[in-house]
């Protein structure tokens, strides 16, 4: 496959792009209306400090692998969970 000039190439792409602007121009002036209310920097500003202000559902932060980082709860369960994963890993 013959490749284009470069020639033909380039004034084909800005006549695109100016055809694209110059149409997205004509419609937002044909078709389009004031912007709306929700995207007016005062309407940003209250809806971030709303998300702010809600309260935390989520739990606490976890350990990832908390067996190997030792941090898992000491107690008489944890021999019985490092013997099963003993037998699931074959450690």
């Amino acid at each position: 496959m013959a490749q284009a000039p470069a020639s033909k190439v380039v004034p084909a792409v800005a006549a695109a792009a100016a055809l694209a602007l110059g149409l997205d121009a004509w419609l937002r002036r044909k078709f389009g209306g004031p912007a709306p209310r929700t995207t007016t920097r005062p309407w940003q500003v209250a809806t971030t400090a709303l998300w702010y202000s809600w309260p935390r559902v989520a739990a606490d932060p976890i350990a990832l692998n908390p067996i190997r980082r030792g941090t898992a709860p000491a107690g008489p369960g944890r021999a019985r969970a490092r013997a099963r994963l003993a037998r699931h890993y074959l450690i």
